[in-house]
């Protein structure tokens, strides 16, 4: 299953470590050094509309490559879509092996 974080970003369900809300967890020192470790890697994505602020930072791990998404949704609305199914017929997903965003399609389950 995949989770839609935004602007056609989609991620897999099994691939998210936690969901935080960027307003509480910015506060935390250790926060912002996992924040900064990971921009200085490249592994930061943008998942929202032009000209939103970010309301979540999600934590991702595929093959033992971390990743770090932004979201423009809540903490609790992506949590909401972690219950429920998400499969968008064409989503983009970071490949963490080659290190590029790749599109993809798929049929959606009805």
């Amino acid at each position: 299953m995949y989770i839609s974080l935004g602007v056609s970003a989609v991620v897999r369900k099994a691939d998210i470590v936690g969901i935080f809300d960027l307003d509480n967890t910015t506060v935390s020192r250790r926060t912002r050094v996992l924040l900064s470790t990971m921009q200085k890697a490249d592994r930061v994505h943008d998942a929202c509309e032009p000209g939103t602020i970010p309301k979540s930072m999600i934590l991702t791990e595929y093959a033992g490559e971390k990743g770090l998404w932004l979201s423009q949704y809540s903490p609790q609305t992506l949590a909401r879509r972690m219950e429920g199914t998400v499969t968008p017929s064409v989503y983009r997903a970071y490949d963490h092996k080659e290190r590029q965003i790749r599109v993809e399609t798929t049929q959606k389950d009805r």
